[in-house]
């Protein structure tokens, strides 16, 4: 009888202390798994983000570059003699300009038709726009070429990024520029009058944040060059492009 009462009194459960011990122990380990859990979703999302904010910055940047690099481009170019030396009179290149101007570029390249409208990228309110329509080009005979486009269209979405900035700056804006051999010597009998061939190198930065987290954020920097080389004048003014 005496050892069936103490066989009984092993078998009692756990004490109160020793219950509360392995309650604690046990919220422990699901409140360390749990934080474990949640940052990695946290590096998780913000990983993403970074993905997805660095993936628009460098396909903005992709766009823009591959447009840059049709500035000048005139499909008449070789019919009507934007520099030959067979031609000292040729007609003036009607898309050469390119105007960059801090935040904002405006450039100009032939298109179809009456479809040549000065073209360009700006920001606005956190948000890259590009230009899809303004003034005609001047008809042949006039250098004059308008540099404000007058309608734009969102080329960033400004629900899950925010550009905090854009620049344009000429690293290379021709000062250095290259005489073209014309047929003839100047009247001076020297080649200060030979057009110059100006080589355009452009930098282009673009910064920008997450909307839903403004602590990730991502640059990005690009040099273009301008494929069509700008061909100036001496002097400026002149259409005489070589000695006649």
């Amino acid at each position: 009888m005496l050892n069936r009462r103490r066989c009984q009194r092993r078998q009692r459960g756990l004490s109160i202390v020793e219950l509360m011990v392995g309650v604690t122990v046990g919220l422990l380990v699901v409140a360390a798994s749990a934080l474990l859990v949640s940052g990695q979703l946290t590096e998780n999302r913000r990983l993403m983000l970074e993905i997805q904010v660095q993936q628009d910055l460098r396909a903005s940047a992709d766009i823009i570059v591959r447009d840059l690099r049709r500035a000048g481009i005139w499909n008449d170019a070789q019919s009507i003699g934007v520099w030959s030396t067979e031609n000292p009179t040729p007609g003036c290149n009607l898309y050469a300009t390119v105007v960059p101007d801090g935040s904002s570029i405006v450039y100009h390249y032939y298109r179809s038709g009456a479809m040549n409208s000065p073209l360009g990228i700006k920001l606005e309110n956190g948000v890259l726009k590009t230009a899809i329509q303004g003034p005609s080009t001047p008809s042949a005979g006039t250098c004059e070429q308008s540099t404000t486009p007058s309608s734009w269209q969102e080329l960033t979405d400004s629900r899950t990024l925010k550009i905090t900035r854009l620049n344009f700056e000429l690293v290379d804006d021709g000062s250095d520029p290259e005489p073209l051999p014309c047929p003839k010597l100047c009247p001076s009998g020297g080649t200060e009058c030979w057009p110059l061939l100006k080589v355009r190198l452009l930098q282009v930065d673009i910064e920008g944040e997450a909307v839903s987290d403004a602590s990730v954020k991502r640059s990005i920097s690009t040099r273009v060059k301008l494929r069509n080389d700008f061909v100036e004048y001496v002097p400026p003014s002149s259409t005489q492009m070589c000695p006649a």
